[in-house]
């Protein structure tokens, strides 16, 4: 169905004379009419990353929609405005988040073994065979991954809740517009919602996933977003559940555009060799990063300047807070106290800090970390977080959270780094990562988990829930040289003690002495004992428990009994229908900050980003429980108007009737004076 504006458009082109527009022109705008009617799709596949926000905001026409609790029956307009107003001191609850899922349903937008084509990036792509949306996979997203990831965000936000439905605009509202929307969410609302997820699983070319914000209250808060899941990497795992909170988290404002419009961004200039970067510098984001990372300087925590037009700006600096939720290329995804704190000082949630997951990357670091290199004419101040040691598949390094063992991502890359990230003498050496600006740190292999690893992966170590990775000094195991290694340790009043496997004696473990193994099939070497820290926190053993199945969080069907009430119903009045104001859009900004992009011809991948199937093993959150808030059903067959056609093979994108007969109009209009 055409907007009016396009509608208008089209009657006047309608309305000329045959001959006044030659047949070429008259051919193009059909094609380019073609593309509108069949929703054209284009996402940049420069890069395999996990979130694709910051490209999808430029991308689409910004969010201008807001809405305002609609009148109660009996009430006029300036009553609800008191209403909303009172709604300041009102009690706040954890926020309720619910999910319509209509466009899953529609098979002519997804690969299906009887549809092995479809259009992504405006070509004609064949569907493989993990391109295919099963209903197992349907399963998985309703049932398993956005319920854990929902969980994850109401144990830690609260919000004043909406009291009751409000209705979703019918315009401005951003991507929105190209999901399918319930009739009855225009007309009706959703009850017993503070946010309403629109969620699909379209294939998308380099994202994992993406999501983006739609509609907003009166105070500022998303009312309603949108998310996407690509379904080639849907799986039951713990990263992907920290792949559906972390794109849940942009839909509820975790965004540079937000940050921007609330003053809560700075601009430091001179860091790292840059010339600038963007800090949140808010107050409370500003007190946790000088606390954190023990640096009283810090004008607040970095944001992500950008290795893909993905993850510009709208996430933590990777090098900052590496596995935080919100980083771009975490592989853990701790909800930490920056993000509870980033969403508190929107002014529009409230945080539960006790449920805030502890980091590790950087903590006590000093300013060092943050404003200097990583390295220095090839020596780092911080070698427990990066490396230089070329790959070994034999000689294994601990990572930096001692819960893996993995090698050092160092390489040499196709053309010179740029010079802020030139650590070596050699100008094309560097880590492969542009989120951490090149630095090279050691990355965990998969299966070489200290805590549930395949014990035939790494001889040597010792695999177990209290098993930790330690550093060795020519350990000799089976009489081969093996590197770092996992040992079983035991923490009680600052003493640490460890164990090797096939050595049942327990060793006192003093920090920065050797031990040396003995027994079964050792030969030679000790390890170097670390910081009680480093390996007595307590991590809960969550890495070997499923994904629970439970009720999808759907938005309920539309309830016969609101349909009498004045504020609601197939006819609303008018003083129920949501109003829009440019002043609190979501305006489209150019990135700031000079884009850095791999400088390789064929760039490498952070895991989290890449194609790997490989579930994330060290999840450290607690069982993921069943949602809360009940099941309930999706009602109402969309609003796009008409039956869902695809237009031969290519086609997956719903087109209406009416469309299909506009085309069938224009075309007799080019025809007629030929």
């Amino acid at each position: 169905m055409f907007k009016r504006r396009q509608h208008r458009q089209f009657l006047q082109a309608m309305c000329q004379p045959p001959r006044s527009m030659p047949f070429l022109s008259l051919t193009m705008f059909l094609l380019l009419l073609l593309c509108w009617a069949a929703g054209c799709l284009a996402v940049d596949s420069t890069r395999k990353h996990r979130c694709g926000f910051d490209e999808m905001m430029g991308r689409w026409q910004p969010a201008t929609a807001v809405v305002r609790d609609v009148p109660r029956r009996g009430q006029g307009e300036m009553q609800a405005y008191t209403v909303d107003a009172q709604g300041v001191e009102s009690e706040w609850a954890p926020i309720r988040i619910k999910v319509s899922a209509e466009d899953m349903k529609d098979q002519w937008k997804h690969c299906l073994p009887e549809r092995p084509w479809r259009l992504v990036n405006g070509s004609r792509v064949k569907c493989t065979d993990d391109m295919m949306l099963t209903e197992a996979k349907k399963d998985i997203v309703l049932k398993q991954l956005l319920p854990a990831a929902i969980k994850l965000h109401a144990e830690r936000l609260s919000v004043r809740p909406v009291e009751y439905p409000i209705p979703i605009p019918d315009y401005g509202i951003g991507r929105c517009s190209d999901f399918t929307i319930p009739p009855w969410h225009h007309t009706i609302g959703v009850s017993g919602a503070d946010l309403i997820l629109y969620v699909d699983t379209l294939v998308s070319e380099g994202t994992i996933a993406w999501a983006n914000m739609c509609v907003f209250l009166k105070d500022g808060r998303t009312y309603a977003g949108v998310v996407n899941f690509n379904p080639k990497y849907i799986k039951a795992t713990h990263e992907a559940v920290g792949t559906a909170a972390h794109e849940i988290g942009h839909a509820l404002g975790f965004s540079f555009y937000r940050f921007k419009k609330l003053n809560m961004v700075s601009r430091v200039p001179n860091v790292r060799g840059k010339k600038e970067v963007w800090v949140v510098s808010s107050p409370k984001v500003k007190e946790l990063a000088r606390k954190y990372h023990n640096c009283p300087t810090l004008e607040g925590m970095e944001l992500e300047d950008g290795t893909s037009r993905g993850a510009s700006l709208s996430h933590w600096e990777e090098l900052s807070a590496r596995d935080e939720l919100m980083s771009p290329g975490s592989r853990i995804a701790y909800y930490s106290a920056f993000t509870l704190a980033a969403f508190e000082d929107m002014g529009v949630y409230k945080a539960n800090y006790d449920m805030a997951e502890q980091l590790r990357w950087g903590n006590n670091s000093g300013c060092g970390l943050l404003e200097n290199r990583c390295f220095t004419n090839g020596s780092t101040a911080y070698p427990e977080l990066f490396c230089k040691q070329p790959s070994n598949k034999q000689r294994l390094l601990c990572t930096y959270d001692r819960l893996s063992l993995g090698t050092c991502k160092l390489k040499n890359h196709y053309r010179r780094l740029p010079p802020q990230f030139q650590y070596f003498d050699n100008p094309i050496l560097g880590g492969e990562s542009g989120y951490m600006d090149f630095c090279p740190f050691v990355v965990e292999r998969a299966a070489y988990e200290c805590l549930n690893g395949g014990p035939n992966k790494f001889p040597g170590s010792f695999i177990g829930s209290s098993s930790r990775c330690v550093k060795g000094e020519g350990l000799l195991f089976d009489n081969k040289e093996i590197g770092d290694v996992c040992v079983n340790t035991q923490c009680s009043g600052g003493n640490l003690r460890v164990q090797f496997l096939g050595d049942d004696t327990w060793h006192d473990c003093n920090e920065g002495e050797t031990v040396a193994p003995s027994g079964g099939e050792w030969s030679g070497g000790s390890i170097r004992c670390p910081k009680y820290a480093d390996v007595c926190a307590a991590f809960p053993n969550t890495w070997a428990l499923p994904i629970p199945v439970v009720a999808p969080p759907l938005a309920e069907e539309s309830n016969p009994a609101d349909t009498n009430d004045e504020s609601g119903g197939t006819n609303p009045k008018p003083d129920a229908s949501p109003s829009t104001y440019q002043s609190h859009s979501t305006s489209e900004e150019n990135n700031p900050t000079s884009m850095r992009d791999e400088p390789d011809a064929s760039p490498s991948t952070d895991r989290s980003h890449s194609t790997s199937e490989k579930s994330n093993p060290t999840s450290m959150r607690g069982e993921v429980t069943p949602n809360p808030y009940g099941k309930s059903s999706v009602g109402g067959n969309g609003n796009r108007g008409g039956k869902a056609f695809g237009l031969g093979d290519t086609s997956v994108v719903a087109v209406g009737l009416s469309s299909l007969a506009v085309l069938a109009v224009a075309a007799a209009v080019v025809m007629a004076p030929l």
